[in-house]
């Protein structure tokens, strides 16, 4: 496997990197490969500009998710596949460039002949509590599974036997995925692969087989802005550690980093949307509960979804990484001190989360609901600890010189500005806590999220799902409908 390509780029730790526009010039005379199983935009849009990028230098081959016709988080939902069929997306594989080859349906079925795939019956139970350890091969299509099903339920604790039909077709399809994925490789002698997000189940497998055949991999990603993708080289975007690496190398990329995270600050303050939608758009500017001269701990909840949905690469380490156990040990200690503790809990919290209201009114009169119109950035002033389990308002309450602390696990737990709760001791010296850390390590944090990525160069965003490529928009009319009604329920656009 050739190196080069991982030159002239920032974010360089051993081989997992976030990359920047000098990648393109550094990678010549590859032979790459492109795996898209997926049709969301802006995601299948960034694949097909990296592909025509790359093919100005380098052997590129696409495959779409048009000639794939494998089962996905997105294709498993009616309406999506209805969506589709009426969008230019149903013949994506021809939109990419001049230079990129592109598979046919035809040849992919031929070689899918020859794959030997078992029946998925026979290795997988749906309804296991172990489902997660389930592996096939150099694949832990289990943690794929489990990763998958939360996101689409966005419940932690999903019905798998309610889901078990949903989750044999992922899994059928996921583990023909992984072994297509290798026969290409060998077919292609491909130096480098290139996927989205390398998470869920099918693109798990992408990922696997080729750390099964030591290949380079690429994952594309959401940059920090709708205008930027980024590229995350040996990683995915998921990984404290390696983040932690981004965020000292951009700092360094970057021009006046920290006006341009102070920059990002302001905008997250003024419900700018900036890299997805806003959720504090509703929120009355200013508004807050009146508070009295006691201290004021205010704990910000997270969806719990969210990070579980990211798998085994963040496992829990502490009972603090349970978000109810959180918000009652924060409670009882504040009630034992006679301080004033606040809720505020996330305004995207889902249905299946109502379990963390629940043990907020155990232990606090002031408990703020999802839909309350209380500005969370007036209540981060007026608070002299903030908490919260994993959000980013930890790092902007930091940047703002408030002592500011973590009860879970999180993408920013190697951030110096912020301290991590992990057992009853850390939390009594949180709770007594008078003086914050330096901020400026917040602040590099900030400036990794509104700063990093690479500009479009062909793709043209209209909004967080919408836009054209190349002068085409290859969404459909009900995709119209559909972004309507998220700038409206969401805010941004």
């Amino acid at each position: 496997m050739s190196d080069r390509g991982r030159d002239n780029v920032v974010g360089r730790s051993g081989n997992e990197m976030s990359l920047t526009p000098e990648f393109y010039d550094a990678t010549r005379g590859q032979k790459i490969l492109i795996i898209e199983p997926f049709y969301y935009t802006p995601h299948v849009e960034t694949g097909l500009e990296v592909a025509e990028i790359l093919s100005e230098q380098n052997s590129v081959s696409y495959v779409g998710p048009d000639v794939l016709r494998y089962l996905t988080d997105e294709t498993c939902r009616p309406r999506t596949r209805l969506r589709l069929s009426l969008s230019r997306k149903r013949n994506v594989s021809g939109y990419v460039g001049r230079d990129v080859r592109a598979y046919r349906r035809d040849e992919l079925a031929s070689i899918e002949r020859g794959l030997g795939v078992p029946d998925v019956r026979s290795l997988l139970d749906p309804t296991s509590p172990n489902l997660q350890n389930l592996k096939f091969e150099n694949f832990d299509v289990g943690m794929g599974l489990i990763s998958s099903l939360i996101s689409l339920t966005r419940d932690p604790h999903f019905d798998r036997a309610k889901y078990s039909n949903l989750a044999l077709a992922l899994g059928r399809d996921a583990i023909r995925l992984y072994r297509l994925t290798r026969e290409l490789i060998r077919a292609n002698g491909s130096d480098i692969v290139i996927l989205f997000n390398g998470r869920v189940a099918s693109v798990r497998a992408i990922r696997r087989a080729c750390e099964a055949m030591g290949v380079r991999y690429i994952v594309h990603e959401l940059g920090s802005s709708r205008d930027k993708y980024a590229l995350f080289d040996g990683a995915t975007p998921h990984q404290p550690e390696p983040i932690r690496d981004w965020v000292d190398d951009w700092w360094r990329f970057v021009s006046e980093p920290e006006a341009k995270a102070r920059a990002f600050l302001a905008k997250r303050r003024q419900n700018v949307a900036t890299s997805w939608y806003s959720y504090t758009g509703k929120q009355n500017a200013g508004h807050c509960p009146p508070r009295d001269e006691r201290k004021r701990v205010t704990f910000y909840t997270s969806s719990d979804d969210e990070l579980i949905a990211i798998g085994d690469e963040l496992p829990p380490d502490s009972p603090y990484c349970d978000q109810a156990h959180s918000i009652r040990s924060v409670g009882r200690a504040c009630r034992d001190r006679g301080y004033d503790f606040v809720v505020r809990c996330h305004p995207n919290t889902p249905a299946s989360h109502r379990h963390l209201v629940a043990a907020a009114r155990e232990v606090s009169p002031t408990v703020i609901e999802p839909s309350s119109h209380v500005d969370s950035y007036a209540l981060m002033d007026c608070s002299d600890v903030v908490l919260t389990q994993n959000s980013t308002v930890g790092i902007e309450a930091s940047a703002d010189r408030k002592p500011v602390f973590y009860t879970g696990r999180n993408l920013f737990e190697q951030c110096r500005s912020v301290r991590r709760i992990m057992n009853d001791s850390d939390l009594s010296a949180a709770l007594d806590a008078t003086e914050a850390p330096d901020p400026v390590d917040a602040l590099r944090y900030a400036n990794f999220f509104g700063e990093h990525g690479i500009p479009y160069r062909y793709y043209q965003p209209r909004g967080f799902l919408s836009g054209k490529y190349r002068g085409t928009d290859l969404n459909g009319p009900l995709s119209r409908l559909r972004d309507v009604k998220l700038r409206l329920t969401r805010g941004g656009t």
